[in-house]
């Protein structure tokens, strides 16, 4: 659907950038890998300092095993523009390159620059997440007794208790049990 509606919007105007970018990320989603690099590296050599280009590079780059390049494209993504989505994909792609001590560093740039109170605990929640899909359970652990402590609304209390149920089925799987 986007792929078609990007596809419109770029046959009246070819130079669109945002509508590469929904382009690229459509093909990212279809796993047209080759077709995303593409399409997102046009709109970045034109517009260097695009942030959802960036990000959406840095997942292509994920995606498709560059993960120190999608780690330093996410680095220049949260320095240009810290916000929510700058924040997730620098910690997804820290996770990624497997080194706890980049994802520890973006976790901190993530609390200090996401366009969110620090205390807020959404960063942190986000961290846990990813880290449980990066099976870094012991670390997910952590986290929740620091969220424990945190003072939250009753959307991050849900959100909370959605980790905690993923934690449980993440390390059931890993123990070979089915009993959640």
């Amino acid at each position: 659907m986007a792929k078609e509606a990007s596809g419109r919007a770029l046959h009246l105007d070819p130079g669109n950038h945002p509508a590469l970018t929904t382009r690229a990320a459509a093909c990212a989603d279809l796993a047209e890998f080759p077709e995303a690099t593409h399409l997102i590296e046009s709109v970045i050599s034109e517009a260097p300092d695009d942030t959802h280009a960036l990000n959406v590079l840095s997942r292509v780059f994920q995606e498709t095993g560059r993960n120190q390049e999608a780690y330093e494209t996410a680095t220049r993504a949260i320095e240009l523009n810290p916000n929510k989505y700058t924040a997730h994909r620098l910690m997804s792609a820290a996770a990624a390159l497997g080194d706890h001590q980049a994802f520890d560093s973006a976790h901190s740039i993530a609390r200090a620059r996401a366009d969110t109170d620090p205390r807020d605990p959404w960063v942190t929640i986000l961290a846990a997440e990813i880290l449980i899909e990066h099976d870094r359970l012991e670390e997910v652990e952590i986290l929740i007794h620091e969220l424990e402590r945190t003072t939250m609304d009753s959307n991050s209390r849900k959100r909370l208790q959605r980790v905690k149920r993923s934690l449980r089925e993440a390390w059931s799987r890993r123990q070979g049990g089915l009993d959640l």
